[in-house]
């Protein structure tokens, strides 16, 4: 044996050259086919606008031109706040009459294809088990023993959800009348409906029982193909551990006197619950007769200001920013509460500047 070192040939280190080369590039187009099939499954951001046509009359004309507003400006999805104590602003035909305007079933189903032609999806916000008070006077107009039976002791605008299955039978019912009617073929896989869970009255001293009654809504919403959500201020820390997880939660804020309780953004986040950001501050406005035009303009420069998707008002921070990876949405909500006098021009007024704004805030 030769005590000379050898060297391999220069072909056979073209072929080592050439063995390498293949395997990195294999390995980078993997990684790059990885990266983009993350990207195709990462849930898209949506920007919506929520209206309370609940304590406000919306004519359908109306409701088109925000749809218009949201079309031009990109916006993805129209919540329609129907239900409350107040009123209930959808007509039924099994639904006795109200001295409040209503909007049809035609009305409803013209106002889906007219949005849905412009591609903006149309999400159907109930309240269960609170702020139900004006269902549950139709409920006993139509039907008193069913009332009795499915009617909170302590409040006469809450379904009682302590384990009363017939409560849970007949907000499933109604449920699914409503889900039908706002069925979206264009959105199939991609609907949500808004089930309730806001300020309801003794959840956070009895978490099982309200989140166990909102899980069975949930249940009915997904095998109707929606994705359940919820608005987060009866929702505890604990109560999440106990939440179906395909619920997504709409996040308003968290109250002063139950702060320590609530979920924060950041357990949402820790339990894998998806959440939209409602911030009651940034990204509420209720219309009022003595908004001047300056006003406005002044609402427009506070949302340009303090506007960001992971921007949560929770106890003592109205803007704090959350950098979790759960967020999915953001929408700007408009409250009847104040806007009685308003005509259905002047509610335009005031509103169509601020919906411009946050679409086009990114």
């Amino acid at each position: 044996m030769s005590d000379t070192l050898t060297f391999p040939g220069k072909q056979c280190m073209e072929e080592v050259v050439k063995m390498k080369w293949g395997i990195s590039i294999g390995l980078s187009l993997i990684l790059i086919f990885t990266m983009f099939q993350s990207e195709a499954v990462a849930p898209t951001f949506q920007k919506g606008v929520n209206i309370d046509v609940a304590r406000k009359d919306y004519s359908l004309e109306t409701l088109k031109k925000i749809v218009d507003t949201i079309a031009r400006y990109e916006g993805d999805y129209l919540q329609l706040h129907f239900a409350d104590d107040q009123h209930y602003a959808i007509a039924f035909h099994d639904m006795s009459s109200t001295k409040r305007e209503t909007l049809s079933y035609k009305e409803i189903k013209a106002l889906i294809k007219y949005s849905n032609d412009r591609d903006v999806m149309i999400v159907p916000d109930i309240e269960f088990p609170s702020h139900a008070g004006a269902l549950l006077q139709h409920l006993k107009k139509q039907d008193r023993e069913t009332y009795e039976a499915v009617v909170s002791e302590f409040s006469e605008n809450t379904v009682d959800y302590f384990d009363n299955q017939r409560a849970v039978k007949w907000s499933q019912q109604h449920m699914k009348k409503v889900m039908s009617l706002f069925a979206q073929p264009k959105y199939q896989g991609e609907q949500r409906i808004v089930i309730g869970g806001d300020e309801v009255p003794g959840a956070m001293a009895h978490q099982k029982s309200f989140v166990h009654y909102m899980n069975q809504l949930a249940e009915t919403a997904q095998k109707e193909g929606y994705q359940p959500q919820i608005w987060n201020d009866s929702l505890t820390k604990q109560g999440i551990q106990m939440l179906d997880p395909n619920v997504s939660v709409l996040f308003w804020r968290q109250h002063k006197e139950t702060h320590q309780q609530q979920a924060h953004v950041k357990d949402l986040a820790k339990a894998a619950i998806p959440v939209f950001n409602y911030n009651a501050q940034t990204l509420y406005f209720l219309p009022a007769s003595q908004h001047s035009e300056e006003a406005i303009q002044k609402q427009q420069q506070f949302i340009e200001r303090h506007y960001a998707e992971n921007r949560f008002n929770v106890f003592n921070d109205a803007h704090h920013v959350v950098a979790q990876p759960n967020i999915q949405g953001s929408a700007l909500s408009f409250w009847g509460e104040h806007a009685d006098e308003l005509s259905q021009q002047e509610m335009l007024q005031q509103m169509q500047p601020l919906i411009q704004t946050y679409l086009t805030r990114n």
